[in-house]
């Protein structure tokens, strides 16, 4: 979408909204909240300083807080500058800030989240992004012929973005158990093939069409999109340093980092990815920055996955011992199925 903004202005943020309508939330610690596995009808979202989902870290128990904040507000953690915009009502945990103005709905306040969130560089734990900063921040907007803002404008913009609702026929109200007795330890080594590609130590400068995978834990872990040397896809990326860890798959050709090891099988298909992805996030927690997973550590890495078992409940065994010394064999079937079940499982 081409924008035209020989119109726009700078304005000061602060002055779109009211002073007593930016304000601290009641902090709730994790120990005051009852935590859910899955939202019902009796949660409520938690909101915190992640940048993961939309800051949403979890869904708590409702059980009549005093601290609930009504929805259609802008929220910024202070310390790490994330900002997003919430349209129900949710609790807050430490350092939230909420902003709140007459001109917002979720239109607006995701134009406004899209552009606070641009100003993140500026800001770190030592520079806390607090109320008076974020009130003084410069902002680029829409303004009509009498140089005021456009908010009319700018609800038409996010209006106009390309994007298609999501729909699926898997309606349930509740995940399917998963048996872990069939379950056994693989190591990553054995079920996925080490592949000597090219990689770079640097984002290239030439831009282009190719994803290229870093550390990042964002975006699917592409950071840019160059005109370089590409590798095959299907295939599932895990970074080995920064978010140490983080796992994606990758349909379509992609360049990757020096610090991105890259897994191939020929098993491998969309659906198995995401359920592996899922299973080599639970890894995260054995890495940081001053223990990286370098050095082939992603290959001699020991996960657990459902495995092969035939018509009367007996494992699988095989001679060749091809994915492990005690041969068994992963189940891909069940992991593409399990996938393919789940919630919107069949839109993927």
């Amino acid at each position: 979408m081409n924008l035209n903004t020989s119109t726009w202005k700078k304005v000061r943020f602060g002055d779109l909204i009211h002073e007593e309508n930016i304000y601290k939330a009641k902090a709730y610690s994790k120990d005051e909240l009852e935590f859910s596995k899955y939202p019902t009808d009796n949660t409520i979202p938690y909101v915190t300083r992640t940048e993961h989902n939309n800051s949403v870290e979890a869904f708590v128990v409702e059980n009549n807080l005093d601290g609930i904040e009504f929805g259609n507000a802008l929220v910024v953690g202070d310390t790490t500058a994330t900002v997003s915009y919430q349209r129900d009502p949710f609790v807050a945990g430490d350092h939230i800030v909420v902003i709140r103005a007459s001109w917002m709905n979720e239109f607006t306040g995701l134009f406004f989240e899209t552009l606070l969130n641009k100003e993140r560089f500026r800001y770190s734990y030592g520079r806390a992004f607090i109320k008076d900063l974020i009130k003084d921040t410069m902002l680029f907007i829409p303004c009509d012929e009498n140089e005021q803002p456009d908010f009319l404008e700018m609800e038409r913009i996010i209006k106009r973005m390309h994007y298609k609702p999501l729909t699926t026929k898997n309606i349930k109200t509740k995940n399917e158990p998963i048996d872990f007795n069939n379950w056994r330890c693989f190591k990553i080594g054995r079920i996925f093939k080490k592949v000597d590609v090219k990689k770079y130590s640097s984002i290239p400068d030439t831009e282009g069409i190719i994803p290229f995978v870093s550390a990042t834990g964002l975006n699917n872990g592409v950071s840019s999109y160059v005109n370089e040397k590409s590798i095959d896809g299907n295939c599932i990326t895990v970074s080995t340093n920064g978010g140490c860890f983080d796992s994606f798959y990758h349909q379509e050709r992609i360049a990757i980092s020096t610090d991105v090891d890259i897994l191939y099988s020929k098993y491998l298909n969309p659906k198995v990815a995401i359920f592996i992805c899922t299973i080599l996030k639970q890894e995260k927690y054995k890495w940081s920055y001053g223990r990286k997973p370098k050095n082939n550590k992603v290959y001699t890495t020991y996960i657990y996955l459902p495995a092969k078992k035939d018509n009367k409940g007996l494992f699988i065994i095989d001679d060749k011992k091809e994915f492990s010394d005690a041969g068994y064999i992963p189940d891909w079937d069940f992991m593409e199925s399990y996938i393919s079940n789940l919630h919107y499982g069949d839109v993927l």
